[in-house]
């Protein structure tokens, strides 16, 4: 029986999937379907590859699909036919590759065709059209590629995360082992310690955990007798060392005074796990309170272990208090590269008692339950979702202004003081489509521009003319870039230029969402870290598809 038996996605290189089974075994009224998410549609079919009556496998029982648009390095010439594949699409769900089979004459679906409509735009996983029935007669195999064990996807095989590649941990290369059946990540490289093989016998790829336990026992043996002259020399020694205790019991009594006061300090700082991480739960753990931070007004959290649908608000309030006094949003996991590490900053000081909120993308409230960790970690617990936070006292001001929720309408450079600033801009990217941020000053926090109130006739002619010369931020799909420029201590409205295939023209979105016909397409990501989404309407929202966070340099240059 046909199998798929080895998958590269990569939309700068090589994409490709190859089909093995007997020598010359048909693939008439056969297709492969690639599910995925388009537009915050889970269920959406992404690319379809229909195969001809004629169509078999080859004499060596291996048939690979290669991507028409991709440089074909790896591949080579054993591409056996070849069409325009696009499998990283959108991030919300795991992408599935299925191998089907058609009864003769049947309809079959097409891209853009919703196979999980009885879900709307949640997606279950299952497969189950309107009417019921599947368009396809068998499903003659299936995997899914998936970023986080959570994901949804349409296969009982799935495959991932994984730690080695560029794709936010969903695998960029799986192969089925050649002794075990098994699929198998493979490397993302396809340069380095390649492990492509398209048209070939795929590696074994399970040989190498073996020899591992197989050490292990032969050292232990050898240890054995050498514990065993150790008792033998222990009661030599005991009768020595019985006068020698004698004395000792005479000055214990002399310093037990001493030291009753040198461990009273040691239990104050374990609710508070030390001054490096000193805060301490309420009793019921809705809240944390602050310990020392030193000199700092404000206190930093970074963010691990993040478990969200899309892109959620996390909310910061003071005691009982009802308006935040910091909130930020939280990329859904493995939707951004692992070196993107954001922190947040919210005023605080000593003793202030600190709560969480989580606002999902249906504006569901879940409270935040707090512990401390025994390494000084700690845990916020939302639901199923859990932050771990490590604060720390920090200087460095958040410049990322919005009065509305966890938007970022604005830059506030001119915080700073007149001059300059140097600043180092880091983009990251989960996306298809080429896009470009930029920044553009604007006259006061509304972000009029010269009389040009934002949703004005002329606003966006007149931002893009106001945009900072030179500064151009963008990076390659999967990857990051670090950029250096020096900057004008002013107000900046930001935007995103997207290259859509779907416009004539390239599309672009502004930070202030009235410029956006009231879509707000820019959120804060955490401290001088903001989130671009670049689909119009909003698409999938999940605010990946370029990814900008700074850090001022050196101190702004006063003039």
């Amino acid at each position: 029986m046909v199998q798929i038996s080895e998958i590269r996605i990569d939309p700068n290189s090589d994409e490709y999937f190859e089909l093995s089974g007997t020598a010359g075994e048909s693939l008439s009224n056969h297709s492969y379907i690639v599910i995925n998410q388009t537009n915050g549609n889970r269920g959406i079919v992404s690319d379809v590859v229909d195969f001809g009556a004629d169509t078999t496998l080859d004499d060596s029982g291996f048939f690979v699909v290669s991507d028409s648009g991709g440089s074909q390095t790896v591949v080579g010439d054993n591409s056996d036919q070849s069409e325009n594949l696009s499998f990283v699409r959108g991030s919300g769900q795991g992408v599935t590759h299925l191998l089907v089979r058609y009864e003769d004459g049947a309809d079959k679906v097409e891209v853009g065709d919703d196979l999980d409509a009885e879900d709307e735009n949640s997606g279950d996983g299952e497969i189950d059209l309107t009417d019921g029935n599947l368009p396809w007669a068998e499903t003659v195999d299936s995997v899914a590629f998936v970023r986080d064990e959570g994901q949804v996807a349409y296969s009982d095989t799935r495959v991932g995360p994984s730690d080695e590649n560029a794709f936010g941990g969903m695998p960029a290369h799986i192969f089925r082992s050649e002794s075990t059946g098994d699929f198998l990540i493979g490397t993302a490289s396809t340069t380095e310690d390649n492990q492509d093989t398209p048209g070939t016998v795929n590696p074994v790829g399970d040989l190498d955990p073996d020899p591992d336990p197989d050490p292990d026992p032969d050292p232990d043996p050898d240890p054995d007798p050498d514990p065993d002259p150790d008792p033998d020399p222990d009661p030599d020694p005991d009768p020595d060392p019985d006068p020698d205790p004698d004395p000792d019991p005479d000055p214990d009594p002399d310093p037990d005074p001493d030291p009753d006061p040198a461990p009273d300090p040691d239990p104050d700082p374990d609710p508070g796990n030390d001054a490096t991480d000193d805060f301490s739960p309420s009793e019921d753990g809705s809240s944390v309170e602050i310990g020392d931070i030193g000199d700092s007004n404000s206190v930093s959290f970074r963010l691990d272990d993040i478990s969200v649908d899309n892109a959620s608000e996390v909310r910061v309030f003071l005691g009982d208090g009802t308006d935040p006094i910091g909130s930020f949003s939280v990329l859904e996991a493995g939707n951004i590269s692992s070196s993107f590490a954001p922190s947040f900053s919210v005023p605080a000081a000593e003793g202030d008692r600190l709560r969480f909120e989580l606002v999902d993308e249906n504006d569901n409230v879940t409270d935040g339950i707090t512990s401390v960790n025994d390494d000084g970690s700690g845990t916020i617990t939302f639901g199923d979702t859990t932050l771990s936070l490590l604060p720390e006292g920090t200087s460095a001001p958040n410049l990322v202004r919005d009065d509305d929720g966890d938007g970022a309408a604005y830059l506030d450079f001119a915080s700073l003081g007149t001059g300059t600033s140097s600043v180092e801009f880091t983009v990251f990217r989960e996306a298809e489509f080429d896009s470009t941020v930029g920044l553009y000053t604007v006259d006061d926090i509304t972000g009029a521009i010269g009389g040009l109130n934002v949703g004005d006739e002329g606003y966006a002619e007149a931002a893009l003319a106001n945009a900072i010369d030179g500064l151009s931020l963008s990076t390659s799909d999967g990857s990051s870039t670090t950029t250096t420029a020096t900057i004008d201590n002013q107000l900046f409205g930001t935007f995103i230029s997207v290259e859509d295939p779907d416009f004539e023209t390239v599309q672009t979105y502004f930070s202030f969402e009235a410029a956006n016909g009231g879509n707000d397409h820019v959120k804060q990501l955490g401290s001088n870290a903001i989130g671009f989404e670049d689909l119009p309407g909003l698409g999938d929202a999940d605010f990946n598809d370029l990814v900008v966070s700074f850090e001022v340099q050196t101190p702004p240059t006063i003039t």
